[in-house]
């Protein structure tokens, strides 16, 4: 099973990532404000078709660091 992450802003899908911490990177340098992201998984015998899941949001304020909501978790601070 392969997985991979897409990151939309404002329904507009503007990056894919592997890892979370790729989909950091791309918020971290994107303009302020909330991006929903999608983990979506190819699952085995899909025959190609795709499973995606609400992952969380992650919010880019006008000042300070990215914010990491997960949507079954506490909110997180990601680093500067």
């Amino acid at each position: 099973m392969h997985a991979f992450y897409r990151v939309q802003h404002n329904g507009e899908e503007v990056a894919a990532a592997d890892t979370i911490d790729q989909v950091k990177a791309i918020v971290k340098d994107s303009h302020p404000g909330s991006y929903t992201i999608l983990e979506v998984q190819d699952l085995p015998g899909s025959h190609g078709h795709l499973l995606a899941r609400h992952w969380g949001h992650m919010i880019h304020p006008d000042d300070g660091p990215v914010v990491l909501e997960p949507a079954d978790a506490a909110r997180v601070e990601v680093g500067p």
